[in-house]
């Protein structure tokens, strides 16, 4: 066997060990990422949960609404994050992204309002925080989604947010008096339930 043969040889060997390392470490690192993600998308959902959970209601249901929508806008924007980093699917990507700068956008009106507005007392609060603590009871999530994929795993969670905040919405509507939050719940209201479609159907046909 001739010198550059044999090296040829080296070569060849050499560069497919260093192919198959770098195949089983891409492997490796994606697996990581998933099992992570499923890790991680549940439980930023229950600490959405609980922080929402661990406001005190004031007995003025107008800011209440405007405390507990702050912490699920917030929560929204956390899951849509870990789905643009970990999630394959373009159309979800899409509607992760425009969800982290349409959300912003509210997080900064409901701010505004809480530091603004007085905080008188409301004649349904009763109602209005039973409506409430049952939402949130319906957001409470564990680790029954199994090896769920990760754009599917996003789009059951989105599903279980959006019913939760419909909820929360309607009750906004039906026992809120300010006129700057009625018009925040009369506007998303429409907005979320056609995303939670959306979701449904995407899921249907994926």
């Amino acid at each position: 066997m001739s010198r550059l043969v044999f090296l040829l040889i080296l070569l060849i060997t050499f560069s497919c060990k260093n192919k198959n390392k770098a195949t089983f470490e891409e492997s490796t690192h994606n697996a990581t990422d998933t099992k992570s993600f499923h890790l991680t998308l549940p439980q930023t959902m229950n600490d959405m949960m609980k922080r929402m959970k661990s406001i005190p209601f004031s007995g003025n249901n107008d800011r209440d609404f405007a405390s507990l929508m702050r912490e699920y806008y917030d929560g929204a924007i956390d899951m849509a994050r870990l789905q643009v980093a970990h999630g394959k699917q373009k159309e979800l990507k899409s509607f992760s992204q425009a969800t982290i700068t349409d959300l912003k956008q509210e997080l900064l009106m409901l701010s505004n309002f809480l530091k603004d507005e007085p905080a008188g007392k409301s004649s349904t609060v009763e109602k209005f925080q039973q409506t409430m603590k049952s939402a949130l009871n319906q957001m409470a999530v564990n680790n029954e989604f199994g090896e769920t994929g990760v754009d599917h795993l996003f789009a059951l969670l989105i599903i279980i947010h959006h019913k939760a905040g419909l909820q929360m919405l309607r009750a906004e509507l039906d026992y809120g008096s300010h006129q700057t939050m009625k018009i925040e719940a009369r506007n998303m209201l429409p907005k979320q339930a056609e995303e939670l479609k959306w979701f449904q159907s995407w899921l249907s046909k994926n």
